[in-house]
């Protein structure tokens, strides 16, 4: 059951916005099967192991890397594992066939190629050229699969100060603003004086107090300005699954009714879930047993959703044809055996919260604006609360209410993803309770 979230939503008050650390381990996902990147490599390694080269990356800050399976050297100065300095945009210009490798990035949702920066060791930025005002800025980053900068750190101001000197550019928007008129926070949540660097300007905030928005100037400094004035603005991209579908390297057909999987097959779901080839056997044997007259002559075939909610634990949760509908590849909650099992997989135990919660606003995001509204928080309340447990409507908005208060925190009267996560992550029973188990 998903009720567990809206508690953890509804009972955050301020204190939960004190000075915390998240400690989400960055996820490397395999982008392309056969296929190197020559982007600049920020080191290598003999290793024969994905997990050995994947924590390589992580050390160096890599943004992406080069890995091969079955690697077999035939010269000097070859190595399996490369961790990139930088990550492919949208098409994957830099990259090459090369059937000993596979590409891995941190970033799953396509780069844009247009006005995308790579600063090698923090991450991938967007630069919006158009004037624009704070609230028009943060959601052009979200179209984007994005949020306004952290630039929290010397390096980063540094670093994003050179972006915005080569694209002559003065002062852009950042991810830094004033709540409730007193303290500055940084989006994720935490109040800027959870940091100690600073990099304001001379007589900044001091000298407009009723300034709440912050800029990054070309001169790496940070200054205060109206909200409702418009600039420029520097997007980060956010680091993000779900991993994308992968072909095989040899392009094996799919769904042609064979008996059973090949091992290929069985390596490619072991490699894009967080399931072993074991496990995903036994996930068709479940998918199997909702249609065994179908599924029986084809391991691909798609079932109804009606088909699909006669799973027991799908069968007793409030929000099963969110659920079927999020991992439908057809949006209309029929599922193949690929859908069934991305969708099982994103519950498992396995799965990293981060992943868990991209998933779930998704789910609780009934229009599809990619913010969950009122209207969105109405329909999680009243489902969660069935037919049994009917609140008032003063009842329903006060909760609704409270949702807001305590979690939007730039006041917009609706969720962001940034927002919505931040309240996954201090939710210590949420990994727990976004699950269905096979």
């Amino acid at each position: 059951m998903l009720i567990i979230l809206l508690l953890s939503i509804s009972l955050i008050t301020s204190a939960n916005l004190k000075c915390e650390t998240s400690t989400n381990v960055p996820k490397y996902h395999l982008i392309e099967k056969c296929r190197r990147s020559t982007l600049g490599v920020a080191a290598r390694a003999k290793f024969l192991s994905l997990t050995s080269c994947k924590r390589l990356g992580i050390e160096k800050k890599a943004l992406a890397l080069n890995f091969s399976p079955n690697w077999n050297s035939t010269g000097e100065g070859e190595y399996p594992c490369e961790v990139l300095k930088c990550a492919e945009a949208e098409g994957g210009l830099s990259l090459v066939n090369d059937t000993r490798f596979d590409y891995y990035s941190l970033y799953a949702n396509p780069i844009p190629t247009v006005n995308t920066t790579c600063v090698p060791g923090i991450g991938m930025f967007n630069l919006l050229f158009q004037k624009l005002n704070y609230t028009n800025a943060l959601i052009e980053c979200r179209n984007l699969s994005g949020t306004l900068a952290d630039v929290t750190s010397e390096q980063r101001t540094d670093a994003l100060a050179q972006v915005l000197t080569g694209a002559s550019i003065t002062s852009a928007f950042i991810g830094v603003k004033k709540e409730n008129g007193t303290v500055f926070h940084i989006l994720s949540g935490h109040r800027l004086d959870c940091t100690a660097y600073r990099a304001w300007a001379p007589n900044h905030p001091r000298r407009n107090p009723y300034h709440q928005c912050v800029l990054l100037t070309k001169q790496h400094t940070w200054r205060t300005t109206n909200c409702n004035h418009t600039y420029p603005a520097l997007c980060e991209l956010i680091p993000r699954g779900p991993y994308k579908r992968v072909k095989s390297c040899t392009a094996v057909a799919m769904g042609q009714g064979r008996s059973q999987f090949t091992e290929e097959e069985l390596q490619d779901y072991e490699d894009l879930t967080y399931f072993t080839k074991s496990e995903v056997l036994y996930a068709h044997q479940k998918f199997k047993e909702l249609a065994p007259e179908k599924v029986g002559h084809n391991k691909n075939a798609k079932l109804p959703m009606a088909k699909i909610l006669q799973y027991p634990e799908l069968r007793v949760n409030p929000f099963r044809d969110r659920i079927c509908k999020v991992f439908s590849s057809s949006n209309d909650g029929d599922c193949t055996f690929e859908d069934f099992l991305d969708m099982m997989s994103v519950f498992s135990r396995n799965a990293p919260k981060s992943v868990k919660a991209e998933h779930a606003f998704r789910i609780f995001d009934f229009d599809g604006d990619d913010m969950i509204g009122v209207s969105d928080l109405r329909e999680v309340v009243e489902r969660l609360c069935g037919p049994e447990l009917k609140l008032s409507e003063s009842e329903i908005q006060g909760l609704i209410q409270n949702v807001l208060q305590e979690a939007d925190l730039d006041d917009d009267g609706a969720l962001s993803f940034a927002e919505f996560e931040h309240i996954i992550d201090k939710s210590s029973d949420f990994s727990h309770s976004f699950r269905i188990r096979l």
